[in-house]
């Protein structure tokens, strides 16, 4: 028998009208058992139904509830049971209605939408095309068939066309990141020049605030109020509607500016950050360039820094793409021409051992982390060194501790390094020793009344303490903390011989440092040359160089020996850290830095404890606990990571 045969023969067997189907055709048609099976667990299902059944049945099913004519027996029991069967059949098994098409449900609207803009005039006109725009891409397949009748349609249609494959990012001013489809694709702007139409599908980015910017393809800015109070979002999760006072920004996936050379041009990255980036007038597309990322200072933006790095100093331009990030933030005090920003990093503990709170892992180092990644999308860069000033140099120094592998260096400006971005705060093995790839330059002016000397100061005491062999300090003896008469070229010149890639480069400057008496520098070049150098060609230099070093390391490593060995005191530390400055890496330092490793393991856990309890003090308004424990922590203690910042402390008691 054929399955259409078989298939009437299912609930009867159920029932015992027959004798069911033939067992052989079962045994070889998998889907006619399916269904036999589905069958008896509907039957199972049927022994829970109410014995007298719903009114609903009558109208839903389209069924008649009606007695019929008395039947006895087991004809009877066969009907009443087929009849219970036919009628949950229909009710489970009936396949459900088609659902209403999207463009079923905006038809009524659409059409009286159409008539009415086809009649209408000037700015009537143009409010009833905005709103069948909103109708977003759904509207579509109503739309194009009536192109040919309506021409008026031909430019909404297009739009909606370029809007059904723009994908935008949204995020929320709580820092929530979606993305989707806009069904909202045009809306009214109020701008000093009067209120304008923009098209989503023509813009690159809208920046929500006092002040709403938005950025065309065109390179063009506008700014002024956005009158919408609502954005409607196609997600793969449905359509969500986004009230514009939740908004920090909306931006078009793929859709940045085209970097132009000797020009700076502005984007904003997913993520809502804006960035500036200016190529060399020069620059070669086809090879990638080296790069410099700059990072503004508290109330500031970051175009205003690559303009001065541009006009202090004039190679850096010619040399490196530029890039600068602004902070998420915006800040009170900026103008249109002018906005001001503010980063956040307070709380960010990135890859550290500290735990963040809810929400703080979108701060600004992830944030200025991603926007770098996708500007690379889009220009091919070779080594990175990235800086910033005041507000900027704090977050330099998460960024290189956070995402060392994406720099070669660094050159944080009139700042300093909080808690949970010290080397201490990182106990990974190979996260470490990325971080100590990194040629670190950091840069203080000695008269700074906003960030203290001392905090740049304690900073490069931290590096140097745990074991960056590329470090260096510049300072300016009658600075303060304006960042354009700051040693930073020197400072990037510094990075630039320090990370080359040309062994005979690294030599030359070992020399020229080891002649200057700056034997850390020196060492590090050396070393590096070395790796780089397959062929042998400079080994010779090498080996004078690293001999010169070990020559002056050697008396000055015996006498710490005994120190240590024989210490009860501080008063060794001094002349320790001026040693370890020059000669931590050289062969003679290795018993030094081993006998000090070991005094270091003693002294660091009570130390950490102390150092600790007293910051709680001095948070507590209890100045003088915290004071004693510093005390203490000094003359027990001074072999830890923590000795300096004690010792700090109580030097600026008041």
């Amino acid at each position: 028998m054929e399955c259409d045969q078989v298939r009437p023969l299912l609930a009867e067997s159920l029932t015992g009208a027959s004798g069911g189907p033939p067992a052989d055709h079962l045994a070889g048609c998998p889907s006619c058992r399916r269904s036999l099976d589905d069958l008896r667990a509907l039957e199972q299902r049927l022994a829970g139904l109410p014995r007298t059944l719903p009114r609903f049945s009558e109208t839903e099913l389209r069924l008649e509830i009606r007695p019929g004519p008395a039947r006895s027996g087991r004809a009877a029991a066969a009907m009443a049971a087929a009849a219970a069967i036919l009628m949950t059949l229909t009710f489970f098994l009936r396949p459900a209605p088609p659902p209403e098409t999207d463009a079923a449900r905006l038809a009524p609207r659409l059409q009286a939408l159409v008539q009415s803009m086809i009649q209408a005039q000037g700015e009537q006109r143009e409010a009833l095309a905005i709103e069948i725009m909103n109708l977003g891409p759904d509207a579509l397949p109503l739309l194009q068939p009536q192109v040919d009748k309506s021409p008026e349609l031909a430019d909404i249609v297009a739009v909606l066309l370029v809007a059904q494959e723009t994908r935008v990012t949204v995020v929320s001013t709580s820092g929530e990141m979606t993305g989707g489809t806009l069904v909202t694709t045009a809306f009214k702007m109020k701008t000093g020049f009067g209120d304008t139409t923009i098209q989503v599908a023509k813009i690159v980015s809208i920046e929500f605030g006092a002040t709403d910017i938005v950025t065309t393809r065109e390179k063009t800015q506008l700014k002024g109020k956005i009158l919408l109070e609502e954005f409607k979002l196609k997600t793969d999760a449905g359509e969500i509607a986004l009230k514009r006072a939740n908004l920090a920004s909306i931006t078009v996936d793929g859709a940045g500016p085209k970097f132009e050379k000797g020009r700076i041009e502005d984007g904003t990255a997913r993520n809502g950050v804006t960035y500036h980036v200016r190529l060399p007038a020069k620059h070669d597309p086809k090879k990638p360039a080296p790069a410099i990322v700059i990072l503004h200072g508290s109330n500031m933006n970051s175009k205003t820094y690559v303009e001065t790095l541009l006009q202090a100093w004039p190679r850096l331009g010619e040399t490196y793409v530029l890039i600068g990030i602004n902070g998420e933030q915006k800040a009170q005090g900026g103008t249109e021409a002018n906005p001001a920003y503010n980063y956040t990093y307070v709380n960010f503990a990135g890859r550290s051992k500290y735990k963040g709170f809810p929400g703080t892992d979108r701060e600004s180092p992830a944030l200025v982390s991603e926007a770098l990644k996708e500007i690379q999308q889009r220009v091919a860069l070779s080594k990175v060194f990235v800086g910033g000033h005041s507000q900027g140099a704090f977050l330099t120094y998460s960024l290189i501790m956070n995402y060392p592998e994406m720099f070669a260096g660094a050159f944080p400006v009139s700042g300093g390094v909080i808690i949970q971005a010290e080397p201490t705060a990182y106990e990974k093995d190979d996260l470490r020793a990325a971080q100590r790839k990194l040629a670190i330059a950091i840069v203080h002016g000695e008269n700074d009344e906003i960030v203290d000397f001392s905090q740049g100061k304690s900073t490069y005491e931290s590096f140097l303490g745990d074991g960056f062999p590329m470090l260096r300090f510049f300072t300016h003896p009658t600075a303060a903390h304006m960042f354009a008469v700051l040693p930073v070229d020197a400072a990037i010149q510094w990075l630039e011989s320090m990370t080359s890639d040309d062994p005979a480069a690294l030599v030359a400057f070992a020399e020229k440092q080891a002649g200057a008496k700056e034997w850390k520098d020196a060492e590090a070049a050396a070393e590096r040359a070395k790796t780089l150098d397959k062929g042998g060609k400079v080994a010779s230099k090498i080996k004078a160089v690293l001999g010169a070093i070990d020559k002056e390391a050697a008396p000055k490593a015996k006498a710490l020996e005994r120190a240590i060995a024989s210490a009860k005191d501080d008063s060794w530390v001094a002349d320790f850290d001026a040693f370890r400055s020059q000669f931590e890496f050289s062969e003679p330092a290795r018993e030094v830095m081993a006998a000090y490793r070991k005094l270091h393991d003693q002294h660091e856990k009570p130390a950490e404890t102390l150092f600790f309890s007293a910051r709680g003090d001095f948070n507590s308004n209890k100045p003088d606990e915290g004071y004693k424990k510093c005390e203490e922590l000094v003359a027990k203690y001074y072999a830890s990571s923590y000795y300096r910042y004690a010792k700090l402390w109580l030097k600026n008691r008041k």
